[in-house]
């Protein structure tokens, strides 16, 4: 038998604090990179960035999410070990091959977009491709034998080096090139750690003992429709960026990438929702509806404030943290309503993979990847429909059409999968779960608004705070959330400080 001693709320809060500790470094290692290397050269490092994840996500082939699953699923270690190396095979020998490819294409992808500046930073990318493969492949192991205080640790290692090697390399060069060498040698020291505690000293199994034949086609055609999924977000995620890149100069793209980022950084404190994964997968239908709802629950309960908070905001908090020089007053207006689509991401970004993750921890994966797919064709023509079109006003208006795009392709995707979930496995959508904190965040929306002109930048953690405690307040007297719950919350709390 393999070894899972570590239960739901533990790895619920590890995988929380995977995401924090994750959301910190990459807060402080943005702020770093914002501030020190301006629009321009951080837009230049934006656009090889989503070039270099774009092919990532493709290379993956949807093997990471298999192997969590497969694994998941292993009721001994010969079973796990024969499933891993197989998929660790095809892993690398894809990896590897993109890494190759990147390396010789750098300079056909640099005069594609016309910009030269784009080759010697593809090129170093191209070692940090290859690494970063390799580093998500071992967080998939942990969540699949479900040690994610381990994804904890590695993910600390990871960001500590990252921050501190930049700034050394950043100060003898302020180069983009610089910077992908900085993150190329932290993730190389990340995945070291990583390599030792997953196959040493965890799991040495995996790659020790005899094989067993296994259903290769059946694998594999979770990961090709997984795939299509995730291409899916790849558009969702880079496709606007990769317009973009090709219609304005890299400062626009640097405003841009600045609002996405603060946006992925909050969507980011709530990742430990993956952590249900594995759940979905070994509980039965009765059972799994509870957890389903419950989970769609208590997370509208946090997302929708938080969301709503977040469009209102954005824009202060970006001239706080990044500074003045990705604010510019002369595109403040069209700034404003573009943060405003973005930070609704935030929502989609907390509730969607619940869904995606019911269907999929029961190899129900066709019906996420076709109406990702959906979107995701939705997505690629509305961003150059808009793009191309509000560009003629200016480069600042493309990024709000950019972001419109996406916008309404995450949330066709979000309500296609509501509607599914009911119709192909009979569960509720959880759509009168979210009416009490949706009524509740527009109740905080409007206190924001009304009071926003009497708290400087500085006094803004205190509004936030105060908002929060209104709409909790309001919640509770809508009856959206029980006295009971409340208590469970802070036993939970007292639990974790033991953990």
């Amino acid at each position: 038998m393999i070894d899972k001693k570590d239960n739901l709320a533990t790895n619920a809060f590890f995988q929380g604090v995977t995401g924090i500790i994750s959301k910190i470094g990459s807060l402080i290692f943005t702020v770093i990179l914002a501030r020190m290397l301006f629009p321009e050269l951080f837009g230049l490092y934006s656009l090889a960035l989503t070039i270099i994840l774009t092919i990532i996500t493709l290379t993956d082939f949807g093997l990471g999410s298999a192997i969590t699953r497969y694994l998941a699923e292993s009721k001994d270690k010969r079973t796990a070990r024969s499933r891993f190396i197989f998929l660790f095979n095809v892993r690398i020998a894809l990896s590897l091959l993109a890494s190759i490819l990147l390396f010789i294409f750098a300079s056909s992808i640099a005069y594609f977009y016309k910009n030269p500046s784009l080759i010697l930073p593809l090129k170093i990318g191209s070692l940090y491709l290859f690494l970063t493969s390799i580093y998500t492949l071992l967080g998939a192991v942990l969540l699949a034998f479900q040690k994610l205080k381990y994804n904890a640790l590695i993910e600390s290692v990871f960001q500590i080096f990252r921050v501190f090697v930049v700034i050394i390399f950043i100060f003898y060069s302020k180069s983009v090139e610089s910077v992908f060498l900085a993150i190329s040698l932290a993730t190389f020291f990340a995945v070291s750690v990583g390599i030792y505690f997953v196959f040493i000293k965890l799991f040495p199994f995996l790659f020790r003992g005899e094989k067993e034949p296994i259903q290769r086609k059946r694998m594999l055609s979770f990961s090709s429709f997984i795939l299509i999924s995730s291409m899916g977000m790849l558009i969702f995620s880079n496709i606007d960026k990769l317009f973009l890149g090709y219609f304005v100069t890299t400062e626009f793209i640097g405003y841009y990438t600045i609002i996405m980022t603060l946006v992925l950084g909050v969507t980011g404190l709530f990742s430990f929702t993956s952590v249900l994964f594995p759940k979905f997968a070994e509980i039965e239908k009765i059972e799994l509806k509870n957890v389903f709802h419950n989970s769609i629950k208590y997370l509208s309960m946090i997302s929708f404030p938080a969301t709503i908070g977040l469009a209102y905001l954005s824009l202060p908090l970006i001239k706080f943290i990044y500074g003045a020089n990705y604010v510019p007053l002369e595109n403040y207006s069209i700034l404003f309503f573009t943060s405003f689509l973005l930070a609704l991401l935030l929502f989609d970004g907390i509730i969607t993979p619940v869904y995606k993750m019911l269907f999929n921890s029961k190899e129900k994966e066709k019906i996420p990847a076709f109406t990702t797919f959906l979107s995701a064709i939705l997505n690629i023509l509305l961003s150059f429909i808009l793009i191309s079109y509000f560009v003629k006003y200016s480069m600042t208006h493309a990024l709000f059409g950019a972001a419109l795009a996406i916008s309404i392709s995450r949330y066709v995707d979000l309500f296609l999968l509501m509607i599914l979930t009911k119709n192909k496995l009979g569960f509720s959508s959880g759509f009168k779960t979210m009416i009490k904190p949706f009524i509740a965040s527009v109740i905080m929306l409007l206190f924001l608004i009304l009071v926003r002109p009497y708290f400087s930048r500085w006094m803004l953690l205190i509004l936030i705070f105060i908002s929060v405690v209104l709409y909790f307040v309001v919640l509770y007297l809508l009856k959206g959330i029980e006295k009971e719950e409340i208590n469970i919350f802070f036993r939970e709390i007292h639990i974790f400080r033991k953990i």
